[in-house]
């Protein structure tokens, strides 16, 4: 009988394509992976890292110079935890919400933390203490950006932008009117920079967003000066999620933002073409376009999205919220494979401490997490999901009958797993769906010698187990399925290690063209 193999899930999730007409690569499901050196791998773990706050966490504010430190924002307060464990007594406190945001500011006194919520006037941090911002002349501000060593803030409800003198963080800010620039009114809710000169200089551009979906470009240094502060373009732009806070974000020289259809890279904008046509060339979650459009109608009005590079770990992390206290998380790996993830309560996320990953707890119980050094969710099993592509195993037309099947693992050490083959481009709900971004696995089951495999549909979670060393896993699972292509579905619960996904194996029997 012969042996097909199928290829490991590399290229990422993918609902757009049709699953009939799929390339090898893509997954139609792909849940808490990620893709490490072309290896799809089960993600990391989190743990708790702070506790005490008052209630949900929904801001992160990392200080990055000259010693890092980490502070929350929870209830009425704004919390350190730099250090593990329960908090101590508020830094800054009597604030209105605890959405706050933050921007590091290199001024002229020094640098700054310069953080905002919208409501509350900003705070500044120097280093050493906290202090009410002393900037004139805007209120209430919401949102915050720097360009050219200028600092420019707004808030939604004025179609304007204010900007303060080179290399000051506080004084009189200057009010800089779009209404003759924006056509479709509403207010400015983010800026974002543009770079194409290797850092800020006369190439970078400033772009405006407004809520009203525009994106408004300018070019040049101070916008005091027509001669050095002018208009580059204006585009109309798919409605942002997450706005004012966190719907924009820069990204080396380019910047993505969170929008009803996707992540735009607005780097794109400036080649002229129409935004979808962008999107669909560059945008990262272009091959789930159809489901990122499900997420937005329904949750787009929830709070909790927010979109957040993690550097050391090369990945971008867009949090969607899924209810008042839960999240799913749609990340793009390097290479720009797509995945989701589940069982991560995440409200914010914040690169911290020296490249360290945290998020704040989407729930009332008052804590900030540590994410990726460890292989559990806070003591309990990740679970994994994927199907791969479908292939009609190089007998297009003709019934093939499977008789094993044999997924390839490898770092393979007390993993719980089901694998079965599936046929004519079935695709079953994923277990994350039907159970909920916020159910947790059972406990991880101790290492012991041997093991056994699940039955699909037969046994339990947490029965079946599969001891290993770390090694690749190469057994094979009996099986029959009938049909004109087959693709590989697996469930895993892990805990001790990280498996890789390295592909497939199918053996099968061909008959007949007819059926």
């Amino acid at each position: 009988m012969p042996t097909g193999f199928i290829a490991p899930c590399s290229l990422g999730w993918n609902t757009r394509d049709p699953i009939s007409a799929m390339k090898p690569g893509f997954a139609p499901i792909f849940d808490n992976f990620v893709v490490e050196g072309g290896l799809p791998r089960v993600r990391r773990g989190w743990r708790v890292w702070a506790t005490g706050l008052p209630g949900r966490v929904d801001g992160l504010l990392p200080w990055s110079a000259p010693t890092s430190r980490l502070f929350a924002s929870s209830g009425a307060g704004i919390y350190e935890v730099t250090t593990p464990g329960a908090v101590g007594a508020a830094v800054v406190s009597g604030l209105t919400n605890a959405r706050w945001s933050s921007i590091q500011f290199s001024a002229s006194g020094g640098q700054f933390l310069f953080a905002f919520n919208g409501v509350d006037t900003p705070r500044t941090f120097n280093g050493t203490a906290w202090a009410t911002w002393a900037g004139t002349g805007v209120t209430p501000v919401a949102w915050a950006g720097a360009s050219n060593g200028r600092l420019f803030v707004g808030h939604p409800g004025a179609l304007s932008f204010w900007y303060g003198a080179a290399g000051a963080i506080g004084g009189t800010f200057t009010e800089f009117p779009l209404q003759g620039v924006a056509q479709r009114g509403g207010g400015v809710v983010a800026m974002a920079t543009l770079s194409f000169d290797g850092g800020a200089g006369p190439q970078t551009l400033t772009v405006f967003l407004t809520s009203e979906e525009e994106a408004i470009v300018y070019g040049g240094t101070d916008p005091s000066s027509a001669s050095s502060w002018q208009l580059v373009g204006r585009w109309r732009i798919p409605r942002l999620l997450g706005a004012p806070h966190r719907c924009v974000v820069g990204y080396g020289g380019d910047a993505l933002a969170i929008t009803e259809s996707g992540l735009l890279p607005l780097s794109g904008l400036r080649t002229g073409e129409d935004v979808g046509r962008v999107m669909e060339r560059v945008g990262p979650t272009r091959r789930i376009a159809p489901t990122w459009r499900e997420i937005a109608a329904v949750r787009g009005g929830f709070s909790g999205w927010g979109v957040t590079p993690i550097f050391r770990l090369g990945l971008v992390v867009v949090n969607a919220p899924w209810t008042a206290t839960a999240a799913q998380q749609i990340v793009v790996s390097e290479g720009g494979a797509v995945s989701r993830w589940g069982n991560v309560p995440a409200a914010v996320w914040a690169e911290a401490l020296e490249g360290r990953t945290f998020f704040g707890d989407a729930t009332s119980g008052g804590r900030v997490m540590l994410y990726g050094e460890d292989l559990t969710d806070a003591g309990l099993g990740i679970r994994s999901e994927g199907l791969s592509a479908y292939s009609a195993m190089g007998a297009a037309g003709r019934m093939k009958r499977s008789q094993l099947v044999q997924a390839i693992l490898n770092d393979v050490i007390a993993v719980d797993r089901t694998q079965r083959v599936l046929v004519d481009w079935a695709t079953p709900a994923p277990e994350l769906d039907a159970t909920g971004p916020t159910a947790v696995a059972p406990p991880v089951p101790p290492l012991t010698g041997g093991g056994s495999f699940l039955v699909w549909g037969v046994g339990l979670w947490g029965v079946g187990l599969w001891g290993g060393t770390g090694g690749v896993s190469r057994a094979w699972r009996t099986g029959s399925a009938q049909g004109h292509a087959m693709a590989v579905h697996l469930r895993m619960i892990s805990g001790q290690s990280r498996p890789g996904w390295l592909g497939s194996n199918i053996v099968y029997e061909v008959g007949g063209p007819v059926r």
